[in-house]
C-alpha cells in the first residue's frame, strides 16, 4: 500500500521529465555592466555633477523644511478646531502637504 501511495506521489513528476525529455536549459552569461556615467574626479564634468547634486541638496533641505512647518500648521489647525468637524482649510492644507511630498519623492528618484 505505501508503494502505491508513493508511486502514485510520483508519478507527475516522473511524467514531467518525460514529457520535457531533457534538462532545463542553463541561464545565458550576465551581460557586461555598462560604463558608469559618473565623470572622473578632477574633471569639468565632475565638478559640475557635484555642484547639481550640491544644489538637489539644498532645495530637498528647503522642501523639507517647508514641509514640517505645514505639518505644523495643520496640527495647530486641528487642535483648534472642535471635536466631530474638519476645517476646509485643514483639507486644503493636507493637499499641499500632499503635493510637496510627491514633488519631493519625484525628486529624489530623479525623475
Amino acid at each position: 500500500m505505501t508503494c502505491i501511495c508513493l508511486f502514485l506521489a510520483f508519478l507527475p513528476l516522473m511524467l514531467f521529465q518525460q514529457r520535457t525529455g531533457h534538462m532545463p536549459v542553463p541561464p545565458l552569461p550576465a551581460q557586461q555592466m555598462p560604463e558608469s556615467r559618473a565623470a572622473k574626479p578632477g574633471t569639468a564634468e565632475f565638478a559640475r555633477q557635484q555642484e547639481l547634486a550640491q544644489e538637489q541638496k539644498e532645495k530637498l533641505l528647503r522642501n523639507a523644511d517647508q514641509l514640517s512647518a505645514m505639518t505644523a500648521e495643520l496640527k495647530q489647525m486641528l487642535n483648534k478646531t472642535p471635536a466631530g468637524t474638519l476645517s476646509m482649510d485643514a483639507l486644503h492644507k493636507t493637499e499641499d502637504i500632499e503635493k510637496l511630498a510627491k514633488k519631493m519623492k519625484k525628486e529624489m528618484q530623479g525623475k
